[in-house]
């Protein structure tokens, strides 16, 4: 499969982190794969084969228009034929602004696109079937945010930077720098983001130890925990069986061809 991965043109990176593409045959009835958490919500158009995801122990169609708010554990998805998408993964604050509801109602559950009052033309799927390849469908995605997109929160776009940022800033030190309590920064992220501070800032930690693995899959795990900003080993197992839902070592031995393809780049 071929995964392209575009960073968005200046007047929407207040809204948007990243578009992507991901097209090519797929047989069905593989194992399911791990699609990790990063904390940001993902709109996702599938313009070929439905996906599967494991919920439980039963598996159900995915809506071909999907909105996936901001998780904190994976979800098992598979193919299950021809794989054409085409998605937007948001900023962790913006969505909330663009769709105009509260992040507690979207953090860690999925929707079909006409369950959320999202502000786009209903044609819209129908537009990028037609549109013909990566950058005419790119544009057409571009077009229709453009017109609906609202003007970026700075203070608390540089709240969620330094959450996420390599070296991630603890809730008391982003409060102290944004200039109010750490009561009211937990307020502002349960509203606009859906997931805490603290919790955001694990799951940058996390995803920068998913990209450490992958680059480097015989790599000491002791060192890797130390490269990413854990305390121990310990704490990045912790993290690891939280977020992933199993252990460093067994998710290296999984089926990883979709799992690699969605892990979070960083800005």
């Amino acid at each position: 499969m071929h995964y392209q991965e575009l960073v968005p043109p200046p007047a929407l990176r207040g809204l948007v982190h990243r578009l992507w593409v991901l097209r090519g045959p797929a047989p069905g009835g593989g194992p399911f794969q791990r699609a990790m958490p990063d904390g940001r919500a993902e709109l996702i158009f599938n313009l070929a084969d439905a996906f599967e995801c494991l919920d439980g122990s039963r598996a159900h169609r995915q809506p071909l228009s999907l909105l996936v708010g901001p998780s904190r554990r994976a979800m098992a998805i598979r193919p299950t034929g021809r794989v054409d998408l085409i998605g937007i993964r948001f900023r962790p604050e913006a969505l909330t602004a663009w769709l105009r509801v509260r992040g507690g109602e979207l953090a860690d559950a999925a929707f079909a696109l006409e369950e959320v009052p999202a502000p786009l033309d209903a044609t819209l799927p129908e537009q990028l079937a037609e549109a013909g390849g990566t950058h005419d469908r790119l544009a057409v995605l571009g077009r229709h945010l453009s017109k609906t997109a609202a003007p970026a929160d700075r203070r608390l776009s540089a709240a969620v930077d330094l959450a996420l940022g390599a070296g991630p800033e603890q809730p008391e030190g982003i409060a102290r720098k944004l200039g109010m309590s750490r009561r009211q920064l937990g307020r502002l992220f349960q509203e606009r983001v859906g997931i805490p501070p603290n919790s955001l800032g694990r799951l940058g930690r996390f995803q920068r130890v998913l990209r450490d693995l992958d680059g480097n899959p015989a790599t000491s795990l002791a060192g890797l925990a130390a490269r990413a900003g854990y305390f121990d080993q310990a704490h990045m197992y912790r993290d690891f069986r939280i977020f992933a839902g199993t252990s460093p070592r067994r998710y290296l031995r999984e089926v990883r061809e979709l799992t690699r393809h969605f892990l979070d780049s960083p800005d």
